[in-house]
């Protein structure tokens, strides 16, 4: 198992490292508000990524460990077909979008082209966890660490330039597009060779998913907005400049974020395999086994970071920000809560419950979303890891109840 794991778990390092490069960087060497732009552009990127990767990985996955090669080529090659038509739509509809706000005087220039660049960076994100996600399903994790590292080169070295510019962000967000897509070139060779598919394939493969990847996707999507959404609020009821007090305070807990997005893209092949041959009981303890696991080593680490925030947070990223204990505690027990709640979440849908997840997810999201608006309302900035945090326990207590529910055969599809 953890050999498995561990070429995935390799990849979501140098993805978390990056991200917390680019972050330290940008943190330290630029003003609040250029940061909290390129939280909103960054979060934006990830929203639709992950659209699309819940759309795809769970029903894609379990028909690949299931099919003969010839059927993966001509369901790898329909799916590849089917995104190749919708990132030029994306680049259509974003460009005229900004013309018309342009000429009509209700966007300035200099953010219309960060707007560009941030759907240049959309569409290469897209193309680039296409790819990502059919190697990790095939479990072929080695190429995606070569590419992703390629990439992280790339960006830091962009972002280190970004920071010496008069607009760091837009920078930052071209810098994201250039390594994104020779990432996704890197990627698409890899597959080629290892695992080549039909190009002749016909479009369709997506409406053939729809049934369980428009559940999968809707939940994602709410699951996403309840965790990340928060920025958006902050922006629109407090200010842009509020959102990096927010970040750069949950910044630290990105390995525990790395921990559980690294085992994700191979846990799931392994968990769908033990659902074709053992009994549902068994799976179930084993996933519990991870979630356990996943919580001992999050609460080390964060016991760790507890000890050493004052050096964190004024030595290394010169920002000591008011309520920063409070913030950073409240973060951290939403992030542990989450990690544990994953591994059950995978169970459920690779059982093909997906309603049920997705109506807990989306349940979760309008209660933490409410709790946060309302909170932030009252308390400032720190009424959004509130909101986040009473998300997080609804949902683990929520998925941990249904899967035993499930394993039992009393929840049905």
């Amino acid at each position: 198992m953890l050999r498995k794991l561990s070429s995935g778990v390799a990849s979501q390092i140098v993805n978390s490292v990056t991200n917390l490069t680019v972050g330290l960087l940008l943190i330290r060497h630029t003003s609040d508000q250029q940061y909290g732009y390129y939280i909103l552009l960054s979060t934006a990127v990830v929203f639709f990524t992950t659209l699309q990767t819940a759309f795809v990985q769970t029903p894609t996955v379990i028909r690949l460990t299931q099919a003969a090669d010839s059927a993966r080529a001509d369901l790898i090659g329909s799916l590849r077909t089917d995104q190749s038509r919708l990132t030029p739509l994306i680049a259509l509809v974003t460009t005229l979008g900004v013309a018309t706000a342009v000429s009509m005087g209700q966007l300035q220039l200099d953010r219309a082209l960060l707007l560009l660049a941030g759907a240049a960076a959309l569409i290469t994100g897209l193309r680039r966890e296409f790819y990502r996600v059919m190697l990790f399903a095939m479990r072929l994790s080695g190429p995606v660490l070569l590419a992703d590292t390629t990439a992280a080169i790339l960006l830091i070295a962009g972002t280190a330039i970004a920071t010496l510019t008069p607009d760091p962000t837009l920078a930052v967000a071209i810098a994201m597009s250039a390594a994104a897509l020779l990432s996704s070139i890197l990627l698409a060779n890899a597959l080629w060779r290892r695992r080549p598919w039909n190009r002749s394939a016909p479009p369709g493969a997506t409406r053939e998913l729809f049934k369980q990847g428009a559940w999968s996707t809707l939940g994602a999507g709410a699951r996403f907005l309840f965790s990340q959404g928060y920025s958006y609020l902050v922006a629109y009821n407090l200010s842009v400049a509020d959102i990096a007090a927010l970040a750069a305070t949950r910044l630290p807990l990105s390995p525990i974020t790395m921990l559980s997005n690294g085992i994700a893209p191979t846990l799931l092949p392994t968990v769908a395999e033990w659902n074709n041959r053992l009994p549902p009981a068994i799976v179930l303890r084993r996933v519990a086994g991870i979630a356990l696991g996943m919580l001992a080593l999050s609460s080390a680490y964060l016991a760790a970071l507890w000890l050493a925030r004052d050096l964190v947070f004024v030595d290394l990223l010169h920002k000591d920000f008011a309520q920063r204990d409070s913030l950073l505690l409240l973060w951290s027990v939403s992030t542990v809560v989450s990690t544990c709640r994953d591994p059950f979440m995978y169970f459920l849908t690779l059982r093909g419950h997906f309603r049920q997840t997705t109506t807990l997810t989306v349940l979760s999201a309008v209660v933490s979303l409410s709790v946060s608006l309302i909170a932030m309302r009252e308390i400032g900035p720190i009424g959004a890891p509130v909101g986040v945090l009473t998300g997080e326990l609804l949902n683990l207590i929520a998925t941990a109840v249904s899967s035993v529910l499930a394993a039992r055969g009393i929840l049905k599809q």
